[in-house]
């Protein structure tokens, strides 16, 4: 019997890292949610939800040590 797939060169043991959302990290790093973090800082929160952290936002977040790409 032949097998379609060659499970020889599988990826055991290799950590597969997911993305987290901006909420988490935000939320883990301070004990803030992100609405009230925004708020607090002068970020907007539909920017952040939508995906764009402006250069702003991005200087913001690494001085509170939330990494981001």
């Amino acid at each position: 019997m032949e097998y379609w797939f060659n499970n020889k060169n599988s990826n055991k043991g290799v950590k597969v890292s997911k993305k987290m959302s901006i909420a988490k990290l935000v939320k883990d790093k301070t004990k803030y949610d992100l609405n009230d973090y925004c708020d607090m800082r002068g970020l907007k929160v539909k920017s952040l939800y939508n995906g764009y952290i402006s250069k702003k936002a991005a200087k913001i977040l690494k001085k509170d040590g939330i990494k981001v790409a």
